[in-house]
């Protein structure tokens, strides 16, 4: 494993501080966040940095010859920033977006606090179009999310998984329901994305044989899906975080126990570039810390 930059930035934040807590709300990170990064510093230089007891951090002897040489490789790393920015000091990452969760927005919002220098896009690329984006260099990396896995000529990094709810217009028949079986849907219109391909492999984890639906593959977007079912053109299957990202009047979200549960991916080109292989590092540990915390 190389040495990252969020791990020397960890490191010098303590040293400055010689206080966990404190170094941790320098960066916007969690103080256990701080501490496995330096644990994994730790480990690859193979020596101790820092003499931690219940009141008291200090540098080791390694940890005060470290310290100006990271310095130095961030002082670094940041004109090196600034040189690929054409004199600018930011550099920009665009992040594409199938759906919206709080997940996500955890995961971002830690990001954003731990890689000041980078400036953020985000880009809602519909439910069909993530790994297009990928492949023609419209986004740096997605979050996609699956029914299964990702495709293999993508570099995918498995985040969360979640449950299933089906999504029903108020007044339909199943909206009363406390969940959803496999069989309540036979004889419905499932609501399904434009990219037959796309829409295919999602259903067909979901549901299995889909000969007693009728599908409608129509939609682009989350925001169009929701819109259709709230008009009664048919029913949706989503993630269960949406009955929390995309609550509406008119909108139903059941819970569908007996489905396969969803995951979240966040897919790279199989070469990330070194800004790229830091956000993993941050994307990585806000991940662990919702799973912690949450």
């Amino acid at each position: 494993m190389d040495i990252t930059t969020q791990q020397l930035r960890c490191f010098v934040a303590v040293a400055e501080h010689l206080h966990f807590g404190r170094a941790a709300q320098s960066l916007h990170l969690s103080p256990s966040t701080v501490s496995e990064n330096i644990a994994v510093l730790e480990k690859r230089i193979r020596r101790p940095l820092l003499q931690r007891t219940p009141r008291h951090v200090t540098l080791t002897a390694a940890g005060t010859e470290l310290l100006p040489l990271a310095r130095q490789a961030l002082a670094a790393m940041d004109e090196v920033v600034e040189w690929s920015g054409g004199g600018r000091r930011r550099t920009a990452v665009r992040v594409g977006l199938m759906v919206s969760s709080a997940r996500f927005r955890a995961t971002m919002s830690a990001a954003t606090a731990a890689m000041p220098e980078v400036t953020w896009e985000i880009k809602h690329l519909g439910l069909d179009g993530a790994y297009r984006a990928l492949a023609d260099d419209e986004v740096d990396c997605v979050f996609v999310t699956e029914a299964g896995e990702a495709p293999k000529d993508v570099r995918a990094q498995p985040l969360w998984n979640e449950g299933c709810v089906v999504v029903v217009r108020d007044d339909h028949r199943l909206a009363n329901r406390p969940a959803i079986t496999r069989a309540d849907l036979s004889g419905e219109t499932l609501i399904a994305v434009r990219d037959s391909e796309t829409s295919s492999r999602w259903l067909h984890t979901l549901i299995g044989d889909t000969d007693d639906v009728v599908l409608r593959p129509i939609a682009h977007s989350f925001e169009e899906v929701l819109e259709l079912c709230s008009v009664g053109a048919g029913i949706n299957i989503a993630g269960e975080s949406a009955a929390e990202s995309y609550a509406r009047p008119g909108i139903h979200f059941i819970p569908f126990p007996t489905a396969p549960r969803l995951t979240t991916y966040l897919c790279l080109p199989q070469r990330p570039n070194p800004t790229l292989v830091d956000f993993i590092d941050v994307v990585e540990h806000s991940v662990r810390d919702q799973r912690t915390f949450g």
